[in-house]
């Protein structure tokens, strides 16, 4: 059968914008279904620069059979809207969304929307294929594991599928489907083309922001570190330099992490690649041969300066493992640290909030991060709020929702942004910073070359957040409502 799968843009992006990851999710389907004998093609709206017309009209032009989705809570009822117009155009296709937006929301989608047929939830690589194998047998789907449908204007479900136990029995992703993309924007920053890999898969914590926890089932599985290694080196003869782990939790195993940079640096590849970590798992080791191994950027999850705020996340972490951690990173040599931090959570105070910015200008990282908490479908805060009669299934299903706009015990949106803009505002005014800044830089041709690309950028950095530009969370919410 011929294959479309899509990646739909954020409702913020613009035509001009351009995109920042590869979507290796969809990359991973593909080539699956590539290896089956079917005919795939892989849309990225916002790496192929396309409108929404844009998109339509290559889709149309591809005529496939089935068109799969991605699709994540930001932008999960716009890739509705998608499907609902393309549907117009050929009443025959057969239309899937997977991702979690799909995993934690399928009956709402298929009730709502005319032309979404199917919804896998999980992990889609097996899910796919004996889905669209069965499509073009007409088959009945009754019995394929982890996905919901409709059957006569009733929507059914079937049991979970059981998870990917050996991940390394999935084929390489084939980059070719998206080579003409142009991917560089990693952390609020612009990077040279990069691609991703992942490592592993799944976290064992349980973070209550997090949908990771619901999506793994709290397991973490790797794949083997040679065959990390022969995927950076088919990076590197496609032309690849950077490359961006993106492991749910790269350094829960520093043991896994330590071959992974033995075997890259053994291989004597010629790659720049970074990660995401916590700071509760790692060692000098660890830190010490991820640079040798070519590590030259780490992101951590700080999240707040407030142990009472981190127990709150069940983030199973201390505000000292944060210092140790960043002091590891910067006595091993790895060129950057950026980090990840949440304000807004319930009965977060004033001087709280205040806390989390000063902890993030007092521990020696390159760029912060700041994010207000958002609440998913999926997660155990989600849970917590539904229970307390703070969220209307009804209305709020599917959308990423700031806490500070329904929660009563959190600080107003508005006093929240005005504190994390002043926060930036310290933060881009130290001299010292600056000073650091350019000292490293001229140590580092890696920073050095990471500086000139952004060095027009640093006034915006107080607009920049984690879960989006924070402008922008009315549009995420106004897409959702219309």
């Amino acid at each position: 059968m011929k294959v479309e799968l899509v990646l739909p843009a954020m409702p913020s992006w613009k035509v001009g914008d351009g995109s920042s990851v590869p979507p290796l999710g969809l990359l991973y389907i593909a080539g699956v279904l590539n290896e089956a004998g079917h005919e795939v093609d892989v849309t990225d709206q916002q790496g192929e620069n396309l409108s929404d017309e844009g998109l339509k009209k290559k889709i149309k032009k591809f005529d496939p059979d089935v068109v799969g989705y991605t699709t994540y809570s930001h932008f999960g009822r716009r890739a509705i809207k998608i499907a609902d117009s393309l549907q117009k155009l050929n009443p025959n296709i057969s239309t899937i969304f997977g991702g979690f937006f799909a995993t934690f929301n399928p009956t709402e989608i298929l009730g709502i929307s005319s032309a979404v047929d199917y919804c896998v939830r999980g992990e889609g690589e097996v899910t796919a294929l004996e889905l669209i194998n069965a499509l073009e047998k007409n088959q009945d789907v009754s019995k394929i594991l982890g996905i919901n449908y409709k059957e006569n204007g009733i929507i059914k479900s079937t049991p979970d599928r059981p998870l990917i136990e050996d991940i390394d029995t999935l084929p390489i992703p084939d980059r070719t489907l998206v080579k003409g993309n142009t991917y560089g924007g990693y952390a609020n920053m612009q990077i040279d083309k990069f691609s991703s890999v992942g490592t592993s898969r799944g976290c064992p914590f349980k973070c209550t922001f997090c949908l990771t926890t619901h999506w793994n089932r709290n397991r973490w599985r790797k794949r083997d570190f040679r065959k990390v290694a022969d995927e950076f080196e088919y990076l590197t003869h496609l032309g690849y330099q950077n490359i961006l782990i993106v492991d749910d939790n790269f350094n829960v195993n520093p043991k896994h992490v330590i071959h992974v940079s033995q075997e890259l640096r053994r291989r004597k590849l010629d790659v720049n690649w970074f990660c995401e970590g916590r700071v509760s798992s790692g060692s000098a080791q660890m830190y010490n041969e991820m640079r040798r191994g070519g590590c030259k950027l780490v992101y951590l999850g700080l999240e707040s300066g407030n142990q009472r705020i981190l127990d709150y996340f069940n983030k199973r972490a201390t505000v000292e493992q944060a210092f140790s951690a960043v002091k590891a990173i910067r006595k091993a040599n790895i060129d950057m640290i950026t980090g990840s931090f949440i304000v807004g959570a319930p009965t977060e105070t004033i001087q709280e909030v205040q806390n989390t910015i000063d902890f993030a200008l007092k521990l020696d990282i390159d760029v912060p991060l700041f994010g207000v908490l958002n609440v998913f479908k999926g997660t155990m805060l989600w849970d917590e709020y539904l229970d307390k009669g703070y969220i209307n299934t009804e209305e709020d299903w599917g959308k990423a929702i700031p806490v500070c706009d329904f929660h009563p015990d959190c600080l107003s949106r508005d006093l929240l942004v005005k504190i994390i803009n002043r926060g930036y505002d310290k933060l881009i005014s130290r001299k010292k910073w600056y000073l650091k800044v350019i000292l490293r830089a001229l140590k580092s041709r890696f920073r050095l070359k990471l500086m000139m690309k952004n060095i027009d950028k640093r006034h915006d950095i107080r607009k920049r957040f984690r879960f989006g530009d924070i402008s922008q969370l009315d549009l995420y919410l106004e897409e959702d409502e219309n």
